[in-house]
Formats: C-alpha cells, sequence, structure tokens
C-alpha cells in the first residue's frame, strides 16, 4: 500500500502540472485595470490587507515631488526664465505653448506680466489639457479668465472659471502636461513672453517640419489659433499653426492643495 501511494506522489509532483499552473494556463487575457481591483498586501502589523492599483500607482508616481504650497505663485514646471522677452500678440489669436503641473493642485488665478500699458485693451489667459496621441491642445478650456486690463504694468491677475477654482494637474502621474494659451484684444500692448526653448516645446512635442523645429538659431515657441478675442473654443479638432514667435509666461496661484 505504502509502495502504491509513493508511486502515485511522485506522479503527481514530477509528471502532472501542479494545481495552480494549471489553473493559471486555463485562463483568459484579462481587461486593462480599472484601477481599483483589489489584491491582497503584506503588512507587518496586519498582513490580512488588501489594496488597489490606483493606491500603489500614486504612492509610487509621485514619490520624491516637492508638493505644491497652497497660496503661493508658480511658473509652469519646466520654464527656463533665463529666456523671458518682452513682445506684442497678434489680436484675435489664441498662442499656446506647452507646460506641467506636477501632482495635484487647485488653481484659483492665472496672472501675465503687462510691460507696455496700452488704453482700453485687454488679455486673456487659458489652460487646455493636452491630447497624448497629438501633443497638441485638446477640449474645452479647463481653466480661464474674463478680460484682463493691460492699461497699466506689472503683474496683473484674472480669476479663473468665473471665480470657481479648478483642480489641475493627477493624485496618480508625477506631471500633467498642460497647455497655457492666451488671447489679447489688440496688439498696441506688450506682454513677458517665454522663448521656445524656455518651453521646450520641441523637445517635448516635437514637429513634423525640421524648419518648425528650429531656424536661424530661434525654437520652437508656440501653437496658435485664429479665433475672435473674448472666447475660448473647443480645440478638439482644431488644426493649430506651428509657431517660432513665442508664448506668454503665465503664472498659477494655488489656494488649496489636497
Amino acid at each position: 500500500m505504502k509502495k502504491i501511494l509513493a508511486i502515485l506522489f511522485t506522479a503527481f509532483c514530477f509528471v502532472t502540472p501542479s494545481w495552480a499552473d494549471g489553473t493559471i494556463d486555463t485562463l483568459g487575457a484579462g481587461a486593462a485595470l480599472a484601477g481599483t481591483e483589489q489584491f491582497p498586501m503584506f503588512q507587518t502589523a496586519n498582513p490580512a490587507v488588501t489594496t488597489t492599483p490606483n493606491a500603489v500607482k500614486t504612492f509610487v508616481g509621485q514619490a520624491g515631488l516637492i508638493p505644491y504650497i497652497a497660496g503661493r505663485y508658480y511658473f509652469p514646471w519646466g520654464i527656463d526664465e533665463a529666456t523671458l522677452q518682452n513682445g506684442a500678440l497678434s489680436q484675435d489669436t489664441i498662442r499656446c505653448s506647452l507646460g506641467y503641473i506636477r501632482g495635484i493642485a487647485t488653481l484659483d488665478t492665472l496672472s501675465g506680466q503687462v510691460q507696455t500699458a496700452a488704453a482700453a485693451t485687454n488679455f486673456q489667459l487659458a489652460i487646455y489639457a493636452i491630447n497624448a496621441a497629438t501633443g497638441k491642445p485638446t477640449g474645452v478650456a479647463l481653466a480661464s479668465t474674463g478680460n484682463i486690463s493691460a492699461a497699466a504694468t506689472g503683474n496683473i491677475t484674472g480669476t479663473v472659471n468665473s471665480g470657481t477654482p479648478k483642480q489641475l494637474g493627477s493624485s496618480v502621474n508625477a506631471f500633467t502636461p498642460l497647455a497655457f494659451c492666451t488671447n489679447v484684444s489688440s496688439n498696441t500692448f506688450q506682454l513677458e513672453l517665454v522663448n521656445g526653448s524656455g518651453l521646450a516645446l520641441g523637445s517635448n512635442i516635437g514637429t513634423a517640419t525640421l524648419n518648425a523645429l528650429t531656424f536661424a538659431g530661434v525654437t520652437l515657441g508656440s501653437y496658435s489659433y485664429s479665433q475672435t478675442f473674448g472666447t475660448w473654443p473647443d480645440l478638439t479638432a482644431a488644426s493649430p499653426t506651428e509657431n517660432l514667435f513665442p508664448s506668454v509666461l503665465l503664472i498659477l496661484h494655488f489656494n488649496t492643495v489636497p
């Protein structure tokens, strides 16, 4: 009897696949993770716990980031302020360039610096999402200001979304690319601008046209769209023009940080 049991045990262990392997081999392909699935996780104090992909990704994705501090002003992440200059913008033209939000924060105002003032003139500022497949602004504006007067010089501020702050960024991703955009009512005043190298549009998004990336020492600086001043359209189907001309330096204020 013992010999029979020994033979059966040997056959089970070395000839037949284990039950676990056999079960795994018969499983079909799973769907993409939704982030809310639960799986077991070992913790010394309480080993019988579960977590989710979202929780793990949040911890790993933002580890080591310097968090935003509520009540402070910031440039979009990735700007090299050494490339600042002044300039007038074309009237009725949306001009956008690329920056990043690190982590997550709630935006309540956007500001621009007027270098040369002009009476009875205005500008507006907005932020759009970036389509990861095209590298271009998409959708409706996530946050936008009303008219900001350019009748006096200095940093001039406008509240976003009629006074309703907007949460930007991601609790999962370390950095979120965004388009920072401007439109002006007149070309008679000047705002502080960032050269193409300042926002690195060429290195982050790229272009299919060599001379659009750099020409005579000037770097790809912005996308532009023909648009009557005062309205921020849905840019999903819009086709921008690539410009060597720079974009406006936007200043962000975060009133709360999770």
